[in-house]
């Protein structure tokens, strides 16, 4: 009924699509390892991007991680300022259109906050 020319390159073709399944499924926790951003920083970059997104203000945030060295490279590459460092805590200050580039360059177990309530944002 069907040519064996045609069974081979359906076969060949269902192999491809399952290979990209798993492949993409293997993938995928990669492109989700990101930092994660306290709620507060994320209301005031989520209220900024709405109101203001080509202003580049200076935000000051803590960046809490255990890997100091990697963080550091991040933090540069992101265009960030290392103000201070204390154990595995970095203040910073970087412009607020960047805290996305910031997040993407950590890992997912750092931990990206504002400074206390009584500290000055920027």
């Amino acid at each position: 009924m069907f040519s064996r020319r045609f069974v081979i390159i359906f076969v060949v073709c269902l192999f491809g699509m399952s290979s990209w399944q798993v492949y993409a499924t293997n993938v995928a926790p990669v492109f989700n390892n990101k930092a994660k951003l306290s709620p507060r920083l994320q209301h005031l970059l989520s209220q900024h991007l709405k109101t203001t997104p080509n202003q580049h203000k200076l935000v000051t945030v803590i960046v809490e991680s255990e890997d100091s060295i990697q963080d550091q490279q991040g933090i540069r590459l992101a265009g960030g300022k290392i103000r201070y460092k204390s154990g595995k805590s970095h203040e910073i200050q970087i412009p607020i259109n960047k805290l996305s580039v910031l997040q993407k360059h950590l890992n997912k177990s750092t931990f990206i906050r504002l400074p206390f309530p009584h500290m000055p944002l920027s």
